[in-house]
């Protein structure tokens, strides 16, 4: 019972966001080319996004194959027609240690270690870099985490779609 529970906790947190991580690519009516679904450095990042919503949403308290059917599930609710290929790809991915599915999980995981400030700039250089250019445009030293976190998103998730996948957020 307390297992059904939290799956579908976990499915709402781990669709949620990724809904927020791919709303900024449908903006002016343009549509998420099926494409990414294809591409193994965005599905990294995505499952790592969804990967982390499951693992904060069900403190650890979901089995192996639990965590596999939520994944799929938020995955399914944000792919529509291409559930199956980003299914498909995902796992061979995983299972080829593809190193741009690897990379882009790894992206993933920094943009969200430096939003909660597990990740500080003295840590790592290209953080570092991020924190001191908003230093220097003056940003509020409290939301400097918060736009330093921004601004790798945009770097390492819309920047890379854009320049792949055709996409104009113009």
């Amino acid at each position: 019972m307390f297992a059904a529970w939290r799956r579908a906790r976990a499915t709402t947190a781990a669709k949620a966001m990724l809904q927020q991580t791919l709303a900024p690519l449908t903006t002016l009516g343009q549509t998420i080319p099926s494409s990414i679904y294809e591409d193994p450095y965005v599905l990294g990042y995505l499952n790592a996004i969804s990967a982390f919503a499951i693992e904060m949403t069900s403190k650890g308290n979901l089995s192996r194959d639990d965590k596999g059917r939520v994944a799929i599930d938020a995955l399914r609710a944000v792919a529509g027609m291409n559930v199956r290929a980003a299914v498909e790809n995902s796992i061979r991915f995983i299972n080829e240690h593809n190193v741009q599915f690897e990379n882009g999980g790894a992206q993933a995981n920094k943009v969200i270690n430096v939003t909660y400030g597990w990740l500080r700039p003295e840590q790592d250089d290209e953080v570092a870099e991020v924190f001191e250019a908003l230093s220097r445009q003056n940003t509020e030293s409290d939301s400097i985490q918060a736009s330093a976190a921004a601004l790798l998103g945009q770097i390492y998730f819309y920047q890379y779609v854009e320049d792949n996948h055709r996409i104009s957020r113009e």
